[in-house]
């Protein structure tokens, strides 16, 4: 860098800090627009991925979730891959099956008896909801077994032995073939009781298709719900689930082909979404305008800088100063100011790319201003400046 070349340099430094602060501001915005797009796209992605859309059946008008009394067939729906498209796009599976339980222990009237597959979802048992359990062995809730778990109150009035008589009542059992069943008697081990008090016992899910099965003659269950197990396929969820469930019809007097229907709750994730998508077009919208805005500013900006140069480089020409060697050295002289600015910009919003893309442009702008002002003829030049 010659001597002569810092002179004029420092003989104009309000412009100088001018474009520097011009094209930091420019580079900054597209870069900053640039960082914000990419992240709006990360977040995106994580929202689609990491969201739990909860899908639950419902009765045919989708006014309930409980107390279904569904066959057995609803289960197999959502569990078997061999017959059913469904079960591929299920997971977290909760499906429950009511009876109700008479026993001193229990009170004087009738206590609910749930036959669950998992304790999410469950107010008494889920710690995501308030609740919690004490459990003495684990994989309760695979188990085939007669165990259950009360309350920590009932739990301890058991005493030693923690076994639990029950008379049972299933209020879905299979009346053509079975007029006399639907009542029985039932023991179990409590092998563990929920905080608090109450008289609402749990049974594993298998233990109670089983106890169905001997008093009703029948399995079936009241509720059944899953998390989608991938939230970019929820449409083919909704056609693979058009097999066994039909859509909800709050207004229909009776059921059509199917007498329940699956409630998709994905109305959060679809409004995330949409939000961020809206994030992202307008940042794909603004972005472009910045960097419009940067090519804009390095025209004007050289166009003011050159203006009041004419004369010099009439000078200069007139002596035998090639034209792109003429052109070159006011380009390093105006663009000095617009790369610092711009690498400035990079390391800050660690962004190179836009900030090297608005350095081009206002370059290329700039080259336009000084190509024109050099492009007359030096006599024409000074017969101007004169």
């Amino acid at each position: 860098m010659s001597p002569f070349f810092i002179k004029r340099l420092l003989r104009s430094p309000a412009r100088n800090i001018a474009v520097l602060l011009v094209c930091a501001l420019l580079a900054g915005v597209a870069c900053y627009l640039f960082v914000y797009r990419e992240n709006q796209l990360e977040r995106l992605d994580e929202v689609k991925d990491s969201a739990r859309v909860l899908c639950v059946v419902t009765d045919f008008k989708g006014t309930s979730a409980s107390s279904l009394r569904m066959g057995y067939g609803g289960y197999s729906a959502v569990t078997d891959e061999s017959y059913y498209e469904l079960p591929k796009f299920v997971s977290d599976l909760r499906a429950a099956k009511e009876f109700s339980a008479l026993s001193p222990v229990l009170g004087a009237d009738e206590a609910d008896l749930f036959a669950v597959l998992n304790p999410n979802g469950i107010e008494l048992l889920d710690p995501a909801l308030g609740g919690g359990t004490d459990l003495v062995g684990p994989d309760f809730y695979c188990s085939d077994k007669d165990i259950c778990i009360v309350s920590q109150e009932v739990y301890y009035k058991l005493g030693e032995d923690k076994l639990l008589e029950v008379t049972v009542t299933d209020p879905f059992p299979d009346r053509y073939f079975f007029p006399d069943k639907g009542v029985g008697k039932a023991e179990f081990t409590a092998v563990g009781y929920y905080f608090g008090e109450g008289g609402t016992v749990f049974i594993p899910f298998e233990t109670g298709m089983k106890l169905a099965e001997r008093i009703s003659g029948v399995r079936s269950l009241d509720s059944v719900s899953f998390i989608a197990a991938d939230n970019r396929r929820l449409d083919e969820m909704r056609q693979a689930a058009l097999e066994s469930f039909g859509t909800a019809e709050p207004y229909a007097d009776h059921p059509g082909e199917h007498r329940f229907a699956l409630a998709v709750h994905d109305e959060e994730l679809k409004g995330s979404v949409a939000a961020i998508e809206q994030n992202i077009r307008r940042a794909e919208i603004l972005l472009p305008l910045s960097l419009i805005s940067t090519l804009a500013a390095g025209f004007l900006l050289g166009f003011v800088s050159t203006r009041s140069e004419k004369h010099t480089y009439a000078l200069q020409r007139s002596v035998g100063t090639k034209k792109p060697r003429l052109v070159a050295g006011i380009m390093t002289e105006q663009l000095l100011p617009a790369l610092i600015a711009s690498a400035a910009a990079a390391l800050v919003f660690r962004a190179p790319l836009p900030a090297c893309l608005a350095f081009i442009l206002y370059a290329a702008g700039c080259l336009a201003a000084v190509i024109r002002a050099v492009s007359t003829a030096p006599a024409r030049l000074l017969c101007e400046n004169d």
